[in-house]
């Protein structure tokens, strides 16, 4: 049952072992350590560690061409310590690595790959009943202990929790905004549509049961972990949430309504266009009429969208996209750097940035800016010869991925495989769901290299492996 505990683990996003690079700091990088340990000496002659050439030349350019363009830059900026942000990227590299042997070697059965969806489930009611406790506190005062319990020992912050909003132990206690066990609220948004999501949403158009146990009651599940992560990227109050939300609700209608658009006479079409027009206006006016929500799109939604900058987040955010963006168009082909962009970004944000006190006593001193568009990031951190291998096997996963969603889908209609192998048939539309919604959520910021993503990533690859043999 090794499947079902692995998501949790990746909730737990705070360095345990801070004398360990990377994701291995984390409790769920230390597991893939061990796990991988104890199925070679459990496993031995069974233990298989398939090698793919074009994968290892792929590594080989991108270990290389960052040693390069890392001791180069380190040369012209004076910026940092090569070993250290070296290290910082040899361990993400490696722990990606070790995730794949570790899933290859684990999920030795269909089944296995059920259970990890399962677990998904599961991990979801620890962090949907923290995040009931954070929006108790934010709108009544309730559950204090716990949120303050969480703060101190769970939650994710970017300094020690005795600094800036974590100072009463949780960033929820002073910002009165949900961040879950994430650094930000933003963070939160994009972990909960892109881990869970995605099969909830699957489950849902395809009417599959993860659950066979609990029978019809298993299809319920979908909805609820659907409702409830709706809510709470509502309730977060991040725009980035609003958006993921909006995307997700037209991600459930659109599939639905074309499945049985043609199906229907003229005058069920009229009925359910009205219907459409009748949900939509109900959902304004609720928003209308219940001030906390009217505030949420108001603030976070209508006013970001606006065509003004009221802050020094909306400052650095504009300004730091213009320097991602001139540090990739300078450095086309190998970028700057993994850890490089900072020195760049500042020369090259506009003027209007540097004139202010943020500026000039914030970043400046400490040669540091935020990278806040995790897509622009990519391509000014690698370039664009490595980020175009990395798209050309995305899209290979994904045509491979299709086409065994049409020989499932082909079996199911001749009914050649069993109900609890159904469940397949949602792959597919998951990983569509997953890179939806990883991109939207990398137009801004989040923790885009954290275990919670590299394991929903290597499900998929896995499981691609597996059914190739």
């Amino acid at each position: 049952m090794t499947e079902v505990i692995l998501m949790f683990l990746t909730l737990i996003m705070r360095d345990i072992f801070p004398f360990f690079p990377g994701n291995f700091a984390q409790l769920s990088g230390l597991f893939i350590l061990l796990g991988l340990v104890l199925q070679f000496l459990t496993k031995k002659k069974d233990l298989k560690l398939p090698i793919s050439p074009k994968i290892l030349a792929f590594i080989c350019v991108l270990i290389m061409s960052q040693i390069i363009v890392m001791s180069y830059n380190f040369l012209k900026m004076n910026y940092g310590t090569i070993p250290f942000y070296f290290e910082k990227f040899i361990a993400f590299i490696l722990f990606v690595i070790l995730t794949f042997y570790f899933f290859y070697n684990l999920f030795e059965s269909k089944t296995s790959f059920r259970r990890f969806i399962q677990g998904i489930y599961l991990s979801s009611v620890f962090l949907f009943f923290i995040l009931s406790a954070q929006f108790l506190f934010v709108t009544v005062g309730f559950c204090q202990p716990i949120v303050r319990f969480v703060g101190q020992f769970l939650e994710l912050g970017w300094n020690q929790p005795g600094l800036g909003n974590y100072a009463k132990g949780s960033s929820v206690e002073t910002l009165f905004r949900l961040n879950g066990l994430d650094q930000e609220p933003a963070y939160l948004a994009a972990h909960l549509a892109i881990v869970f999501l995605p099969f909830a949403l699957a489950g849902i158009l395809k009417k599959v049961n993860y659950f066979p146990r609990f029978k019809k009651a298993g299809f319920i599940f979908n909805w609820i972990v659907f409702l409830l992560a709706l809510f709470f990227l509502v309730v977060s109050k991040t725009t980035t949430g609003l958006i993921l939300c909006g995307v997700a609700i037209i991600a459930w209608i659109l599939p639905f309504i074309y499945d049985r658009w043609f199906g229907l006479n003229g005058q069920q079409k009229v009925k359910l266009s009205v219907g459409i027009i009748l949900g939509l206006a109900f959902s304004i006016l609720l928003i209308l009429k219940i001030t906390y929500l009217r505030d949420i799109f108001n603030y976070f939604l209508l006013k970001k969208l606006g065509s003004y900058v009221s802050a020094h987040g909306d400052m650095a955010r504009s300004g730091g996209t213009i320097g991602l963006w001139r540090t990739f168009i300078h450095y086309p082909l190998f970028g700057v750097g993994d850890n490089f962009t900072a020195p760049f970004l500042l020369e090259f944000i506009p003027q209007y940035l540097r004139q202010t006190k943020f500026y000039l006593n914030t970043l400046l001193p400490e040669r540091f800016f935020p990278v806040l568009s995790i897509i622009l990031g990519l391509l000014a951190k690698y370039g664009l010869v490595i980020m175009s291998i990395v798209g050309i096997w995305w899209k290979n996963l994904w045509e491979f991925l299709q086409r065994r969603s049409s020989v499932m889908y082909q079996q199911s209609v001749k009914k050649q495989i069993s109900k609890n192998e159904s469940w397949e048939n949602a792959i597919f539309p998951a990983f569509i769901f997953f890179t939806l919604f990883y991109l939207l959520s990398s137009i801004a910021a989040f923790s885009y290299n954290f275990p919670c993503y590299v394991f929903m990533l290597m499900f998929f690859v896995v499981y691609r492996s597996q059914e190739k043999g």
